[in-house]
């Protein structure tokens, strides 16, 4: 997912209901999010547990977005 747009079409198919997608799309958003957490946190666990919000609420919403290109934003 070098190419900031690869998303797109992940946050598309996880939106129609396709779990392979939705896995795919968390995978990439732990790294990301992650990467950023522990830089705030300088705390392992902490840093998984923002994750795993994030996360969380990611899936919860995600049916409430309306532009598929402001996923990141």
């Amino acid at each position: 997912m070098s190419d900031s747009s690869g998303y797109i079409p992940l946050v598309a198919e996880a939106r129609s209901g396709d779990r392979v997608a939705l896995g795919k799309l968390a995978s990439v958003v732990w790294d990301r999010v992650y990467s950023f957490a522990f830089r705030t946190t300088l705390d392992h666990n902490g840093a998984e547990d923002v994750v795993q919000e994030t996360l969380l609420a990611m899936i919860c919403r995600l049916s409430t977005l309306r532009d598929n290109r402001r996923f990141w934003p």
